[in-house]
């Protein structure tokens, strides 16, 4: 009995002596695994990796297409150069302050096109954050109009609609905004096409707030940076609550400023009948982990809104702002009969930093988009050689010249 007593104090002594050993491990571990909390599977966090980066393109004479490289490999780029080599030419021969032409593929969002020169910034590059493609450096002048018309359209504001007054032609002052009974009316319709800057200021003062204005922005991709292989910013779209600056800011005299990426996607939004597309310039990749597939499109507007936005884009390369440089003869013939284009202009001089800004978004075909197209053009405000109107005219009449398949000439675009 004596000597089992002894075993069982011994074997006793033993776990006291291992239980207090652990317990000092455990209390010497303790404030090292509070200091690596990764260590801890209920405190994993997902650590977020750059993606690679996207190099300047380059042309692959021997194979075609542009390269460029990514991360420690390289990609194959979705450029077109039967279209990125003329526009590249054109708007380098234009000598101007900054200057940037974008055409997506409205059916995928390909990049088919990206040209951005600037004799101010002659050194930029793609991928260090480019000039006034990849960034908001140009105002948005008129073109922010459509979103305007846009928000106009959700409140139910009928077509038909007349806004009349004088004046504002250049820049809007509150007595232009005084219903008196005088000047030229305008329905809503042409307000758009003809860039009535009265009486879009009008229309937005009688039906909108400013909260409606920011919202409809936001729908369109301002004030927030674009997803794409090189590094946007953010096209900043200030909406002031103070009557008279809301309605110019409406009618297109804000700093709402605009990025030519992203000038183009808002132009597909309303072609593609509402459809926000992210536009993608990789098509394939060697030698490194490809990037994610776009995301998928998402509505932002009915097919209606749409259409009727469309029309009237439409309506200005008909009969509005567009409509002599897009019917102008040159050569013998036509230009762009057999292909109907839908558009927006927009003009501002900035006398401030004396820039001459110059716009022109849209689709074409006008009834059955392939292609979406943002150009503009800065210039020096006394001296300038070419406006983004000639630049648009010489990209399409490129990009169907070299894709004749795609100049599809169908039904209009309803109207209600």
């Amino acid at each position: 009995m004596v000597v089992v007593r002894r075993g069982f104090l011994m074997v006793c002594a033993v776990v006291a002596v291992a239980a207090l050993a652990s317990a000092a491990r455990e209390a010497t571990r303790a404030p090292v695994a509070a200091a690596m909390p990764w260590r801890d599977p209920g405190k994993l966090r997902p650590i977020a990796v750059p993606p690679p980066r996207l190099g300047a393109p380059s042309y692959d004479a021997e194979r075609g297409v542009y390269t460029a490289s990514y991360g420690r490999g390289m990609a194959t780029l979705t450029l077109d150069h039967a279209l990125q080599r003329p526009i590249e030419a054109a708007v380098e021969n234009g000598r101007t302050q900054w200057g940037a032409v974008v055409m997506l593929d409205v059916e995928d969002g390909r990049v088919l096109a990206l040209v951005d020169e600037s004799t101010r910034e002659p050194d930029l590059a793609l991928a260090d954050g480019g000039g006034a493609a990849l960034r908001p450096l140009a105002k948005a002048a008129s073109i922010f109009k459509i979103v305007t018309a846009s928000a106009l359209l959700r409140d139910g504001v009928s077509l038909q609609e007349q806004a009349c007054g004088t004046g504002g032609k250049t820049r809007l002052k509150p007595k232009n905004l005084v219903d008196d009974g005088r000047g030229r009316c305008v329905r809503f319709e042409d307000a758009l096409p003809l860039s009535q800057n009265v009486a879009m200021a009008k229309l937005a003062s009688r039906h909108l707030v400013p909260g409606q204005l920011r919202l409809e922005a936001a729908l369109f991709g301002f004030d927030m940076p674009l997803p794409f292989a090189y590094a946007t910013a953010a096209s900043p779209a200030p909406i002031d609550d103070e009557p008279f600056a809301f309605a110019t800011t409406a009618a297109g005299f804000g700093d709402v400023r605009l990025s030519a990426l992203h000038a183009a996607q808002l132009a597909a939004t309303v072609g593609t009948g509402g459809l926000v597309l992210s536009p993608s310039i990789i098509a394939t990749v060697q030698g490194e982990v490809p990037p994610p597939p776009p995301a998928a499109p998402r509505r932002v507007l009915d097919e209606q809104q749409a259409g009727v936005l469309q029309a009237m884009m439409a309506a200005t390369v008909e009969r509005g702002t567009a409509a002599r440089a897009f019917s102008r003869s040159e050569r013998g013939f036509r230009a762009f009969d057999a292909v109907p284009v839908a558009g927006k202009t927009g003009s501002l001089t900035d006398r401030e930093v004396d820039l001459d800004y110059t716009w022109f978004v849209g689709t074409a075909p006008a009834h059955h988009p392939k292609v979406a197209i943002a150009v503009v053009i800065v210039n020096d405000e006394w001296l300038w050689h070419v406006r983004a109107l000639d630049i648009a005219k010489l990209a399409l009449r490129a990009t169907f010249a070299a894709h004749p398949e795609w100049a599809r000439a169908d039904e209009p675009v309803a109207r209600r």
